[in-house]
């Protein structure tokens, strides 16, 4: 059961990425990433203790969201 949990979260990771680097719309694309992100999450979440995941969430969403409102601005 954690060899399926794995590899669909390594799916995930990977088409998100992919996703992310092929779309022409900024705002697709970091939806994309965020995508990406929980996949990345998922993986931790598997792998390592749950500090390290929450941290790498609350993170991640913070500097994307930074981000986004100081592209916006432009």
């Amino acid at each position: 059961m954690d060899a399926f949990f794995f590899y669909a979260f390594a799916l995930l990771t990977l088409g998100g990425a992919i996703q992310t680097v092929t779309r022409r719309n900024a705002v697709h694309s970091a939806i994309w990433l965020i995508v990406s992100l929980l996949g990345v999450a998922g993986l931790f979440l598997l792998a390592a203790p749950n500090f390290f995941l929450w941290s790498r969430l609350c993170f991640t969403s913070a500097g994307l969201w930074c981000c986004f409102c100081s592209s916006s601005c432009w």
